[in-house]
């Protein structure tokens, strides 16, 4: 029971080296599959060790390893891989530092509970799958695509907070409309698999940082007390 967590940060590192294989293949679908399930996979592993009381360093040292792998080394390789030309090759490695630097700032400088400082890898690696492999199957005109990775790549290092789907500003929005959405997303997601995923990054990357500050402000011009009312009532 104990070991359940690595061994599900195991499956993300794993999913994250099959994506790249598939990539090469040619199954873009299944490409963009992996890395979704790599994305559920990273955030599973920290809530499974809370629940299961076994965090320690080990887990976070290999959640870090993992997300180097499936969300800074793999996006970096169909890149270039899919691009071959030098502008994606440059893109690419610049994503690859910043998602290094990103990694590293989040171990040595944590932020409260369900804040981000910075795009969180999954949310910045994503979409750049999303919009490499959209990019192959219509044209492969890979300007777009290299635009998301260089822009992806600045937000995951530029301080601006960032809520986790837990938050309390997230839980703002009323259930009725998140379960509209979530489940729209699902059913999108089987459909049109690349175009949802990274529509919902876009959607998450330009409103959250907006629900957080409203959630900051708003609780700022509350007292300690009815800060903390407030917040258990959600």
């Amino acid at each position: 029971m104990r070991n359940i967590p690595m061994y599900i940060t195991a499956m993300n590192a794993i999913s994250g080296i099959v994506a790249i294989y598939m990539a090469y293949k040619g199954h873009y679908g299944l490409s963009m599959w992996c890395f979704v399930v790599a994305a559920i996979f990273d955030g599973m592993d920290g809530w499974v060790a809370r629940r299961l009381k076994v965090e320690r360093l080990a887990g976070a040292n290999a959640d870090m390893a993992a997300d180097l792998i499936s969300f800074a080394i793999a996006p970096t390789a169909i890149l270039i891989i899919i691009s071959n030309n030098q502008w994606g090759l440059w893109a690419a490695l610049f994503f690859c530092a910043m998602i290094i630097l990103r990694l590293i700032r989040y171990r040595l400088m944590p932020m409260p509970a369900g804040v981000y400082l910075g795009l969180p890898s999954p949310v910045a690696a994503t979409p750049v799958v999303a919009a490499v492999l959209m990019a192959v199957q219509v044209g492969n005109n890979m300007l777009f695509p290299i635009i998301i990775t260089v822009v992806a790549g600045i937000l995951a290092i530029v301080p601006i907070q960032f809520p986790a789907w837990r938050h309390v500003s997230i839980k703002s929005i009323p259930k009725w409309i998140r379960a509209i959405y979530f489940s729209s997303c699902i059913i999108c997601l089987f459909i049109f698999t690349e175009e949802t995923v990274l529509a919902t990054h876009l959607v998450y990357i330009i409103v959250s940082p907006l629900l957080l500050a409203a959630y900051i402000s708003k609780n700022s011009e509350l007292t300690p007390e009815e800060a903390r009312l407030h917040d258990s009532n959600r």
